[in-house]
């Protein structure tokens, strides 16, 4: 009997500091019912990044609060149980404002007041989706272009090189890249690639500078 209420102080302890550990993490974290996704509890974090209230939503479901479609949570679900867990997949949800969110979501199967739940991470990678976005429109702009455009190191070693680079000094990517820029600069000229790297390296702008290639 002693051993008993041992154990079960022990499980009380335990999960008092889990909780605690839970509401102060920075990441959205919540725990889930495995059987049918109703909302055991949410976060601090997770309640500001869908703008909800921990208390309202106990008891619910995040399809019910529209945050996820039923598609997606059922599919995630399959999966975490199949798996015993998911690392870093990538899904969509929106807040309780029906602002749509990118998010990176972790599982595991948790035991806890002896049953079993769901406790999932989620990361809101909206912003970064958007740069990444932006970043490959920019590439793709660059590399389409008929002007020579490339880019090099501090040192002088080529680190990209478009298509319009390619027709322009007659060197393929492959053959330019990981070359000095030396390769497309008349002798004549060498010294003069020296004044410009001083000027860049002293933060130094260079506005429309006309030479020789």
């Amino acid at each position: 009997m002693m051993q008993t209420k041992k154990t079960d102080d022990e499980v009380k302890v335990f999960n008092e500091h889990f909780y605690k550990i839970f509401e102060m993490s920075p990441s959205a974290t919540i725990i889930t019912e495995i059987e049918d996704g109703k909302i055991q509890n949410a976060n601090t974090a997770f309640c500001k990044l869908f703008k909800v209230d921990a208390e309202n939503i106990k008891g619910k479901t995040a399809v019910e609060l529209n945050l996820i479609s039923a598609d997606v949570r059922n599919a995630q679900a399959k999966e975490n149980i199949k798996k015993g867990g998911v690392r870093g997949v990538e899904i969509i949800m929106q807040d309780a404002n029906h602002q749509q969110k990118s998010i990176l979501l972790s599982s595991d199967i948790i035991d806890l007041e002896n049953k079993k739940y769901f406790l999932s991470t989620l990361v809101d990678i909206t912003e970064h989706k958007k740069n990444v976005d932006s970043l490959k429109h920019l590439a793709s702009i660059v590399e389409s272009s008929d002007d020579a455009i490339f880019s090099k190191s501090i040192h002088g070693i080529i680190q990209t090189w478009n298509k319009g680079a390619e027709k322009m000094y007659g060197y393929s990517r492959t053959e330019a890249i990981g070359k000095h820029i030396s390769i497309i600069i008349p002798p004549d000229y060498l010294d003069e690639e020296k004044i410009i790297n001083k000027k860049i390296n002293n933060n130094e702008s260079i506005v429309h500078y006309e030479t020789v290639r």
